[in-house]
């Protein structure tokens, strides 16, 4: 074994072994100067004041020429002129009381967030006074449907003064929103069934998606009936592209769904056919959304017990194609 081998004299300093390195150099401290940094530009607002100008554009237009055309009629015949006048009022009022209810629907929609987060305080609470509050607000959100509103007066007549919030919660969840999410299960359960056939029956793809597409917002119409909106169509496709910007948040549902609906698409392809597959997958997305539409709409966040299944829609999607294309066999098996 060599001795280790020293460094000759004179070859290194010699403090090089100890001496430390000299610390970093630290930015001066810039003195405030008062001035704010400037914001950063808002992306989209030059297209959003396009889109008002060529909206106000395309409405004076229509009233210009609506004015230009009933005065030549009052110019040919005092009735003919009148008769019209009173049919483009009664139309453009016909259309603002509709363009009303759809904000308004639009703005219940968009509450809904606020009172679900008054809810889930309400389940956090250990106390009394803050599921009062919450019920009023939600029953001013769903009073929609009359049976709703049955519901609240029933629940009303239970809640006593010694109820603590959980308690009130807990009557609200089983006399209110039980019985409505078994409706919008259903609801989400037919759509997926109906879906399936569909596309499985279509023999062109994009009349594929057009079902696909029309059965979701009908789906997500009925959901938020069920929970007591009354969605016309800008409000119901305002309701849609909610959910699908809520579902962006659950990333976990949406992977698991399309590992499930690959395996599913090769395993029924195998076994009957690759039309029946597309079908199962456009279907399990259909109910996927469906389920995603009762979380958005939903007053209260799903308890752990009552959350819906989506590996229970898919069983029952499935077996009802299979017993639906199993009788004409059997028929034809006996025949």
């Amino acid at each position: 074994m060599t001795p280790p081998t020293r460094p000759k004299p004179g070859l290194y300093p010699a403090d090089a072994a100890i001496e430390p390195a000299p610390p970093p150099r630290l930015p001066e401290p810039v003195e405030p100067t008062g001035l704010k940094p400037p914001a950063p530009p808002r992306r989209g607002r030059a297209a959003r004041w396009f889109w008002r100008a060529a909206l106000a554009l395309v409405a004076g237009l229509i009233v210009l020429d609506a004015a230009l055309f009933l005065d030549g009629l009052f110019d040919r015949s005092l009735a003919l002129g009148a008769m019209f006048a009173l049919l483009i009022g009664a139309t453009a009022a016909a259309g603002l009381w509709w363009a009303g209810s759809e904000i308004r629907q639009i703005r219940l929609l968009d509450a809904v967030d606020e009172v679900r987060e008054a809810a889930a305080a309400a389940l956090a609470s250990e106390g009394y006074g803050k599921a009062p509050p919450f019920l009023g607000r939600a029953r001013r959100l769903m009073a929609g449907r009359p049976v709703v509103r049955r519901r609240f007066d029933r629940l009303e007549d239970m809640i006593l003064d010694t109820h603590s919030d959980r308690d009130i919660m807990e009557l609200f969840r089983r006399e209110v929103l039980l019985p409505l999410d078994a409706e919008a299960y259903a609801a989400v359960r037919r759509a997926a069934q109906w879906t399936a056939v569909g596309v499985s029956a279509s023999p062109v793809a994009l009349l594929d998606a057009v079902l696909a597409i029309w059965r979701s917002l009908r789906m997500v119409r009925e959901i938020a009936e069920v929970y007591g909106f009354r969605p016309g169509p800008v409000s119901t496709v305002a309701l849609a592209r909610h959910v699908l910007t809520g579902a962006a948040s659950i990333t976990a549902v949406d992977v698991v769904g399309d590992l499930w609906a690959q395996h599913l698409g090769h395993r029924v392809a195998g076994l009957l056919s690759a039309k029946l597959a597309e079908g199962v997958y456009a279907a399990v997305r259909v109910a996927r959304l469906g389920l995603l539409a009762m979380q958005t709409c939903r007053p209260a966040p799903f308890a752990p017990e009552d959350e819906p299944s989506l590996g229970r829609l898919r069983k029952e999607i499935v077996g009802s194609l299979t017993r639906s294309l199993g009788q004409p066999r059997e028929e034809g098996a006996e025949s």
